[in-house]
């Protein structure tokens, strides 16, 4: 990934495992994670829709990450939105991978 020649710490398809308070336990796959701070998803279409903003949010509230970015490649060029996590606590039920 070109991150890594500007020197940034970059791991790819990462799954993640996450107990949740009900007892079921589910995984998610983020695209990347960038200095163990950024998680990022990479979309292709013509704009980033309400579904890859929802997903961004619900994957930074079950992670311990604050901040993601949705980068998306489309016929426009490439354009990206930045999605805090709006409570900045991390979660109880969150499963390091």
């Amino acid at each position: 990934m070109a991150l890594r020649r500007l020197g940034k710490a970059c791991q790819e398809e990462v799954r993640v495992t996450i107990a949740l308070k009900s007892g079921d336990v589910i995984e998610r796959r983020f695209d990347a994670i960038v200095d163990d701070k950024i998680v990022v998803e990479f979309k292709v279409g013509s704009h980033i829709g309400k579904s890859e903003y929802e997903q961004m949010k619900e994957y930074l509230n079950i992670s311990k990450y604050q901040l993601g970015l949705i980068i998306l490649f489309s016929y426009k060029g490439v354009t990206q939105k930045r999605v805090l996590r709006p409570d900045g606590i991390y979660p109880p039920h969150h499963v390091d991978p």
